[in-house]
C-alpha cells in the first residue's frame, strides 16, 4: 500500500519537524476531500502566513550632527577657565516601524497597542574601554517614525522592534535591524 494517508495528525508532524510547506499540502488535500474537517481547518487558519512586522533604521543630516556653526569673534579677552563641554550627537538614526494588526498578541490593549510596542537598542563601542548600553523606545503606535541621536563612534548599534515590557515582562521580538556601524 503505497497511499499517503493524509491527516490533521500528519501535518501537525510535518510542522513539529519543520517543514511548514508541507504540512500546508496535506491540509489542502485533507480540505479538499473534507471541507468541513474542524481540526484541518483550525490548522490551516494557524499556517496562514501572516505579513511580517518591519523596522528600518538609517543614519541622516540633521543640524545637529554638522560642524559649528561659526561667529563673530569676541571684542572681549575670552575667559581663562575652561567651558564646560556640551555633547553633541555624532549623528541623528532615523527610524521607521509598522506592525499589521493580525500580528497583535493576545492579552494587548487592541484599544492602544503602540502602548505595549518597544522599538529596543543595544549600542557598543568600538574604541577603548568595552562597553555596552541598553535602552528603549515606546512606540505609542503601530506605525510610526522618529529620530534620535547617536552618540560619537566608532560604536554599533542593533535595534528590535518587540512587544511587551510591561510589569516586568519578557520581550517578543517581531523585528531585527542589522548591525549598523559609525
Amino acid at each position: 500500500m503505497s497511499q499517503v494517508l493524509n491527516s490533521p495528525t500528519l501535518a501537525l508532524l510535518y510542522l513539529a519537524q519543520g517543514h511548514p510547506g508541507r504540512a500546508r499540502g496535506t491540509i489542502v488535500e485533507v480540505l479538499a476531500a473534507d471541507p468541513d474537517n474542524g481540526h484541518a481547518l483550525a490548522l490551516q487558519a494557524r499556517l496562514r502566513e501572516r505579513p511580517p512586522a518591519e523596522l528600518s533604521a538609517v543614519f541622516v543630516a540633521s543640524a545637529t550632527s554638522g560642524p559649528r556653526p561659526t561667529h563673530p569673534r569676541p571684542t572681549h579677552p575670552r575667559p581663562t577657565h575652561p567651558r564646560p563641554a556640551h555633547p553633541r550627537p555624532a549623528a541623528t538614526l532615523a527610524l521607521r516601524w509598522s506592525v499589521p494588526e493580525i500580528l497583535i498578541p493576545d492579552g494587548i490593549d487592541e484599544r492602544d497597542p503602540g502602548h505595549d510596542l518597544h522599538i529596543v537598542f543595544a549600542i557598543a563601542r568600538l574604541d577603548g574601554p568595552p562597553s555596552l548600553r541598553y535602552s528603549s523606545l515606546r512606540c505609542g503606535a503601530l506605525a510610526g517614525e522618529e529620530r534620535i541621536p547617536m552618540p560619537a563612534g566608532p560604536a554599533s548599534i542593533v535595534l528590535s522592534l518587540a512587544w511587551g515590557g510591561a510589569h516586568g515582562s519578557h520581550f517578543h521580538a517581531l523585528a531585527v535591524t542589522e548591525a549598523l556601524r559609525w
